[in-house]
């Protein structure tokens, strides 16, 4: 079968923050006044619409909203946002929308651009431009930059001149799995506002705005009628929240007090202009606080959310805030990956165009591929995309040792990050390997290593060794020998000691037990 595949750099490491760190923004949302403006007209809408007929979150009814995601590089195809970062920001993306009955799909795959100039600053003239020509009608649009042309802004949500653009910007640095900088900027999308609106450009400062406040209107006052001199400062007891602030009562006073607090804890002293002290919700997503995971959005922040979709849902075709949600995505879950060949603990019988194969699951419609000479996959991990149930390694395995290898299958829907079994092969076939009991793996490397520079080794131990070592020149001459090495079970990196002082071909054997290990090593 047919394979497409992008096979990435050798060195290339999974972060540890794309499956299982969180990150919390710190850094300011860079959605612009105009675009508050805009969501605060639609706003005041929806509330009026909320207030005639509440939203019930929970009937048992999901909706699917379209993605498309916009993977920007550089006009020369590199330095995009790898796939598998992509899909565990979307996973937990359905997870902080599921108790709303909201859940998001990739339609139509990925799209790719290559333009550098979007890439570093997509504010820009040009940059605005290509977002607009590539904006796919009848979905979210998110589009994964390296920067957001503002040094700080880590995305922002434009809505445009009557939404005339209508998509969302993430940089780089933000997209994993729960950064939160997506949640926030779907919170605008569907057009929630900060808590602290008004305060985007000037936080409150007790030097300059006084405690108690001395203002009656925030400091970012809105510049687009019927709003203007908006918004009013919100009280702390809530007396003026439908008028003032993010107009959404049960949502806080807060004059941008999270930018810059260490905790989520806030007792900074702030006081509004009756001399009441604020109790901002450091937990709301929409807010600035920082390392206060699990956000969340307020039980009518989430009614507003229902009830902009319906919006969206029930807009005209030609409307760019149009959202179609009449196809359904493939909810089958992805089934365990079963390996084909090589099969498990087989052989490869080969070093060149080695081909992986495995069985999945009906769920499964997309792959990614890892394999390395050590369980961990911290080696050197090499990593495959494809859409076919097998891959051809387009490299040359070692003469000897170990291979782990393990799938991630995916769909558009399922897409949280769950890794396989770990398959293994051994290089060659039964007859041409020779064992040393305890011993799991064996790298030696750099290879072809320089004269003068150190040899090192990268080995995987199943149990405690005491080894022998020993390192021959190929005429047979014994260079170098170290006995009752001791090595403790597990992964580790090794220094051995031998330095070679001239150039040729060398073989390195480790004894122990009877058993015995021979690998090989150029030195230039």
């Amino acid at each position: 079968m047919r394979s497409s595949l992008l096979c990435l750099a050798a060195v290339l490491l999974l972060s540890p923050d794309l499956f299982g760190q969180h990150h919390d923004h710190s850094a300011p949302c860079g959605t612009s006044r105009e675009d508050l403006d805009q969501i605060t007209e639609q706003l005041v809408q929806n509330l009026a619409v909320l207030e005639e007929r509440p939203v019930d979150l929970r009937n048992g009814a999901i909706t699917y909203v379209p993605i498309k995601f916009h993977i920007v590089r550089k006009s020369d195809g590199t330095e995009g946002v790898d796939t598998e970062f992509v899909l565990a920001m979307l996973c937990g993306l359905n997870e902080f929308f599921a108790d709303q009955e909201i859940q998001f799909f990739i339609k139509g795959g990925f799209n790719y651009i290559n333009n550098s100039v979007l890439f570093d600053n997509p504010k820009g003239t040009t940059g605005v431009t290509v977002m607009n020509n590539n904006r796919a009608s009848g979905h979210l649009n998110i589009f994964l930059t390296n920067q957001t042309g503002e040094a700080d802004v880590l995305g922002y949500y434009t809505a445009g001149q009557s939404y005339s653009q209508d998509y969302i910007v993430i940089r780089k640095s933000e997209i994993g799995y729960k950064k939160n900088t997506l949640e926030h900027e779907v919170g605008h999308y569907f057009g929630i506002l900060h808590p602290f609106n008004g305060w985007e450009c000037d936080p409150w400062d007790a030097v300059k705005h006084g405690n108690p406040l001395n203002l009656t209107t925030a400091p970012c006052i809105t510049i687009k009628p019927p709003f203007t001199n908006y918004p009013l400062v919100e009280f702390a007891d809530g007396s003026n929240s439908t008028t003032a602030g993010d107009l959404v009562s049960d949502t806080p006073a807060d004059y941008n007090l999270g930018l810059g607090w260490s905790n989520c804890n806030y007792n900074g002293g702030a006081r509004d202009k009756n001399g009441i002290l604020l109790n901002p919700d450091e937990k709301n997503i929409m807010g600035y606080f920082l390392n206060c995971a699990p956000y969340t959005y307020s039980p009518i922040q989430k009614q507003l959310i229902a009830t902009d979709l319906t919006n969206r849902k029930n807009a005209v075709s030609s409307s760019n805030r149009k959202l179609n949600t009449a196809a359904i995505p493939i909810l089958e879950p992805n089934s365990p990956v079963v390996a084909l060949s090589p099969v498990d603990e087989g052989y490869s019988n080969g070093t060149v165009d080695i081909k992986l194969e495995w069985a999945a699951g009906a769920g499964a419609r997309n792959y990614i591929v890892r394999i390395d000479r050590f369980a961990s996959f911290s080696f050197q991990p090499r990593y495959y995309y494809t859409d076919q149930p097998e891959v051809v390694l387009d490299f040359v395995l070692g003469s000897s040792g170990k291979y782990y290898w393990q799938v991630y299958a995916w769909n558009d829907y399922n897409t949280c990050p769950v890794w396989g079994e770990v398959f293994s092969f051994t290089v060659g076939s039964p007859s041409a390997i020779s064992a040393l009991p305890g011993l799991d793996n064996l790298v030696i490397m750099p290879q072809p290593l320089g004269a003068g520079q150190p040899l090192q080794m990268q080995l995987a131990a199943t149990r405690p060794l005491e080894l022998d070592l020993e390192i021959y020149h190929v005429n047979g001459h014994l260079v170098y020998r170290q006995a009752r090495l001791q090595v403790p079970a597990g992964e580790h990196a090794l220094s051995p000691g031998w330095i070679p002082a001239h150039p040729g071909m060398y073989v390195v054997r480790l004894s122990a037990n009877g058993g015995q290990y021979t690998g090989r090593v150029v030195v230039h």
